[in-house]
């Protein structure tokens, strides 16, 4: 094809270029019939890749569906099952206690946990109390270990080591649905968990509202649409134990302030958990736990912890100047 187009492209060139000569000599019809020529040539080896590469199409199609049905068939087969799901560990759900609420109070004694396929454990023997009721927030930079406190406390994972205790019962002792219904109990009041989310200023302009399909993952929303969402489902929640990891880290300073003052009528008589990178967002929480490298460095509320002058208050700086 490229070899005949460049036969046609020099056959065209010649004519427009020699026409005086082709007209003065009487070549027209020859160079009309070798024109005509190299263009039937081309037109025929195009219909020879368009037949080709539909014949390919089915071929590929046939071969495609021949391998899928092959493996459906083979993974359908109890052997196989087995064999897939013999590595696949369940979550260890041997508790026996079921409480209607807990009153919420929560603590850590002397937990180690490593991540299955790390070396460096996550958290290094880590002990906090936390009263019923109270406001505690933690802080740090990413990959700190803040996010596997609550991982080990809603046992996603198991401790390697140590205890954590709701209400002073090992929390292996609660079954497993239990144990989280204490922190996703959901009421049916949507609406009004929206609004106080503000997140009905943007779902009132949709087309079909609360109704609205909005994308696997939320995709059809900007970031803090998103969150704002999440903080709305998180005010459903009539739970003794509220877990907020980065819930207003994407909304704008305006909006924050509105969901902190909705927040902070939520956390009362509730044990509440705060994961942030800033500040500005945990300053009035009970206490404050300053997370470096699986370790808690610093302990206290905002004023304790900036009359010392150490990590917390160099950080405060360091946002307050940013």
């Amino acid at each position: 094809m490229q070899s005949n187009m460049g036969m046609v492209t020099s056959s065209a060139e010649q004519m427009l270029k020699g026409h005086k000569e082709i007209r003065i000599f009487g070549g027209q019809k020859k160079e009309s019939e070798r024109f005509n020529y190299f263009s039937n040539f081309m037109r025929q080896q195009n219909m020879k890749i368009v037949v080709a590469s539909a014949t390919l199409d089915i071929i590929i199609q046939f071969i495609a569906s021949l391998t899928l049905a092959g493996i459906l068939y083979i993974a359908s087969l109890p052997k196989v099952i087995e064999s897939l799901t013999a590595d696949i560990q369940k979550e260890q759900d041997h508790g026996f206690l079921k409480i209607k609420r807990v009153r919420g109070e929560i603590k850590f004694k002397n937990v180690t946990f490593t991540y299955p396929g790390k070396t460096q454990p996550s958290l290094k023997k880590i002990n906090i109390k936390i009263s019923a009721g109270c406001t505690v927030a933690c802080i740090g930079s990413s990959g700190s270990g803040k996010s596997t406190l609550i991982n080990l406390l809603t046992r996603f994972y198991d401790v390697n080591q140590g205890t954590i205790l709701i209400d002073n019962i090992d929390v292996k002792k609660y079954e497993l649905d239990n144990l989280r219904s204490q922190m996703a109990l959901v009421s049916q009041n949507i609406e009004k968990a929206a609004y106080m989310a503000h997140a009905m200023n943007f779902i009132v302009k949709m087309k079909y509202g609360l109704n609205t399909i909005i994308g696997e993952n939320g995709t059809l929303l900007s970031g803090g649409q998103r969150q704002r969402i999440a903080i709305a489902r998180a005010l459903l929640r009539d739970c003794p134990i509220l877990i907020l990891d980065e819930a207003t880290s994407a909304l704008d300073i305006e909006s924050e302030i509105a969901i902190q003052k909705a927040l902070k009528k939520l956390k009362k008589n509730r044990t509440s958990l705060t994961i942030a990178h800033r500040i500005s967002t945990i300053k009035k929480s009970d206490i404050i736990l300053l997370v470096e490298n699986g370790k808690i460095i610093e302990y206290g509320n905002h004023d304790e912890l900036m009359e010392i002058q150490g990590a917390y208050a160099h950080m405060h700086h360091l946002q307050l100047d940013g």
